[in-house]
């Protein structure tokens, strides 16, 4: 099965690679689902569909959005100035923009995205004969059971489902919801938006402002002003916050069911996330593929990492036909350490040069994931800011050198652990 992971950004998708993702799917600053995401503005998207193409890697581009005729207009200028050979493949809903790509760029093959929510094998058969859909994204409502038969009934079409990442409420991800919360006509005389909202944000056009992640209280009608508690667990309720996905136990069943490509959801998460998700998966897969078993302490490696990620639980969707697609999430879980930064390349015997992603105090305990999933304690470093002098302290988003007796790689991930410098790692 190909793995596909999350490219949020140019730097994301390097991420990506180098930890083992076959493919990434990525979106321009407009048209896609994740309008917050730092994306890839014109030049830097062409530059980047080239160095995927160089690479041999297949970067398939979100074009899912959910088109009036306003925002189709400029659709067909867009495709032709994606240049060729372009993305290897447009990932699509919208019935009308499918029609535009077919009519302006019938070089690019069309996935088919998950927002269509594609649940049978006749809609499939739809998508492929009207568009010429190569691949559909199932939707995520679907059991296993359920995708084994569409599998079978229509083998001519590849199939990629969600393996991991956070899952939406809605339907398919459909979701009035935040635009209807962030909207000035659900706000009382006076009252003001919430944190720095300051426009209506639709889920629809890419724009989610993660309504269903608030937590709620119930207001009833006769006793204006007063709202009470709902409370589930440690005090609050999260009635809407759906749990994550996480197959990583189950990639065989996937396999079998007849699934061609995995992806993991997150163009909007971190670094660290693109790094970690793609080497714990790929990891995985080639223990699938090599017909080896799994020890024990090598899944729980893969826990560990995947559980450090995330705030909220995980479940298995709706693949089994059980109720844990509906139960809620705390969201409450803390990690066991913070990202620190990233290293880029050796330039000494021992020195490397980094960037930091949070602030680094040279009496804090760090330690690196090295791209291949194998873990460091970096007892006795050293920082430098960027012009080579000691340095008592690194502050985010800057660039800095670290020495150290270790071996690293390049695009290795830094990481704070909660202890104290020279207690040892736990």
């Amino acid at each position: 099965m190909e793995l596909v992971a999350p490219a949020g950004s140019p730097a994301r998708m390097e991420m990506a690679f180098a930890w083992g993702a076959d493919a990434v799917y990525a979106g321009a600053d407009r048209y896609s689902l994740r309008a917050r995401a730092e994306n890839f503005p014109d030049g830097v998207l062409q530059a980047s569909i080239a160095q995927a193409h160089a690479m041999g890697r297949p970067l398939y581009l979100a074009v899912n959005a959910f088109f009036d005729d306003e925002l189709l207009e400029g659709l067909a200028d867009f495709l032709l100035g994606l240049g060729v050979p372009g993305p290897a493949a447009l990932i699509m809903s919208d019935p009308g923009a499918m029609a535009v790509a077919c009519r302006v760029r019938p070089d690019l093959p069309i996935h088919v995205s998950t927002q269509a929510n594609t649940m049978n094998a006749e809609a499939v058969r739809v998508w492929r004969d009207r568009f010429g859909a190569r691949r559909v994204v199932l939707a995520r409502e679907l059991s296993l059971q359920q995708i084994a038969r569409i599998c079978r009934q229509v083998p001519d079409v590849e199939f990629e489902v969600f393996a991991h990442g956070a899952m939406c409420v809605a339907y398919s991800g459909r979701c009035i919801v935040s635009s209807y919360l962030t909207s000035r006509a659900f706000l009382a005389p006076g009252e003001r938006m919430p944190g720095n909202i300051d426009r209506v944000r639709s889920a629809s056009l890419g724009d989610c402002s993660q309504t269903c992640r608030w937590s709620y209280g119930l207001v009833e009608e006769k006793r204006e002003g007063v709202v009470l508690n709902l409370v589930e667990d440690q005090g609050k309720t999260m009635l809407l916050s759906s749990r994550d996905l996480c197959m990583i136990d189950h990639l065989d069943r996937l396999e079998e069911a007849g699934v061609s490509a995995i992806k993991i959801e997150g163009r909007m998460k971190s670094l660290q996330y693109a790094a970690v998700t793609s080497g714990v998966y790929r990891d995985a897969l080639n223990h699938l593929s090599g017909g080896r078993p799994v020890a024990a302490d090598r899944r729980a490696f893969w826990h560990d990492e995947l559980e450090a990620l995330t705030r909220r639980e995980y479940s298995t969707g709706f693949y089994f036909g059980d109720n844990e697609a509906f139960l809620p999430s705390q969201c409450d879980r803390k990690p066991p350490f913070l990202m620190a930064g990233t290293v880029h390349e050796k330039t000494g015997a021992r020195m490397w040069r980094c960037r930091s992603s949070n602030m680094i105090r040279g009496d804090m305990c760090l330690s690196a994931l090295l791209p291949g999933l194998q873990r460091v304690a970096l007892d006795g470093y050293t920082l430098f800011d960027a012009g080579g002098q000691p340095a008592a302290l690194v502050r985010a988003g800057e660039d800095f050198f670290l020495e150290t007796e270790q071996a690293l790689l390049p695009l290795s991930i830094l990481r704070v652990v909660p202890a104290a410098k020279g207690q040892g790692m736990k």
